[in-house]
């Protein structure tokens, strides 16, 4: 049987910020604020053991890495939380959807006193790139103001990006 002590699995770092000093802790995702709760936790119902081995920031605080611990199930084992912890459902990555685009093909329609006051102005779900740039034609709305343009997609390789750029409308 293989016992790994606490002390074992620290990393040594020669700089750091803020009051932190101690590694960032992780148990099926959810960080563990105190570092005694992991060292008394039942190492029977640990899976897997991964390690960061550089130094990870939290805002302004250093940490000598991260140890993420997963449990057999990924549902922490019993692990009792905080009384204070929140708990949600978070969706990851959201389903595709479909978002109204007006297309003007007509003069008349593009001279229409129907007004456009959509928020979404493109949605391109399944977009392919060219080395990751693609010119894309997009009606803005109505409203005059600064628009927020997002885009974010993952690579094959499963990286993720995104990349974002204001725009102005005037009337």
């Amino acid at each position: 049987m293989l016992t790994l002590r606490l002390q074992e699995i620290l990393i040594p770092s020669t700089s750091h910020l803020g009051n932190s000093n101690h590694n960032f802790f992780l148990l099926d995702g959810v960080p563990v604020l105190k570092q005694e709760e992991m060292a008394s936790f039942d190492p029977l119902k640990i899976k897997k053991l991964e390690v960061v081995a550089r130094t990870f920031y939290t805002g302004p605080v250093a940490h000598y890495g991260i140890v993420s611990y997963s449990t057999y199930d990924g549902d922490l084992a019993g692990f009792q939380l905080p009384s204070n912890a929140i708990v949600t459902d978070y969706p990851g990555f959201l389903y595709e959807r479909s978002f109204y685009s007006p297309v003007y093909q007509t003069e008349d329609e593009m001279n229409s006193r129907l007004p456009d006051f959509r928020n979404v102005l493109e949605w391109e779900p399944k977009l392919r790139t060219n080395e990751g740039k693609q010119l894309i034609d997009f009606y803005t709305s109505d409203l005059p103001g600064k628009y927020l343009i997002l885009a974010e997609g993952i690579s094959k390789e499963g990286t993720c990006g995104s990349a974002t750029e204001m725009i102005t409308v005037k009337k």
